[in-house]
């Protein structure tokens, strides 16, 4: 896959998908919360590793299908989940590795005074950086990483989140700059 360029539209839904946010399209790879993330995305299910590899020698849509006793449409469906799984893992990987100034902030740094209990709780449980902050919203599903964060209310939450991204969205207006 080509170099993926990072743009404010990657970086809202790199977030918004480590956000937990109902709303943001990279929602549809909620179910991928584990310690092989992002990794995994490439990995697929035993019916998209069939399909794929059928289709990756040589077989059409309606071969496939027939082969594997299925609707061409299931075809179709499990190829473009594929593909966008695939996607988000190259565009995931572009922003992780660009917003790494970022990640080796303080969380005490980027947030508000009035977040103090709640760092002092994350420093508690280890998390002092928005890198490690993260990684426990990539790695735990949503409800553990919020239980080792004691409980964000989701009001604070997206104060944290936004607080993030504009951090990261100046980091790309400095780029930007500089291009």
């Amino acid at each position: 896959m080509a170099c993926v360029k990072v743009t404010k539209e990657i970086i809202d839904s790199c977030i918004g998908f480590i956000a937990g946010y109902k709303a943001d399209k990279a929602i549809r790879f909620y179910g991928v919360r584990c310690a092989e993330f992002p990794e995994m995305l490439l990995a697929g299910n035993e019916k998209e590793s069939k399909i794929m590899s059928l289709i990756n020698t040589g077989h059409s849509y309606n071969t496939t299908a027939k082969m594997l006793g299925v609707a061409k449409g299931t075809v179709t469906r499990y190829i473009s989940s594929y593909n966008n799984r695939v996607t988000f893992y190259y565009e995931f990987i572009a922003f992780y590795d660009f917003i790494n100034p970022v990640l080796n902030m303080d969380l005490k740094s980027i947030l508000p005074d009035s977040d103090n209990s709640f760092i002092r709780s994350c420093m508690d449980k280890g998390v002092y950086t928005v890198g490690d902050f993260f990684d426990m919203y990539i790695h735990y599903p949503l409800k553990e990483a919020e239980k080792r964060t004691s409980a964000i209310r989701s009001e604070r939450k997206r104060r944290i989140f936004n607080a993030i991204s504009n951090e990261c969205y100046s980091l790309l207006a400095e780029v930007l700059i500089y291009e």
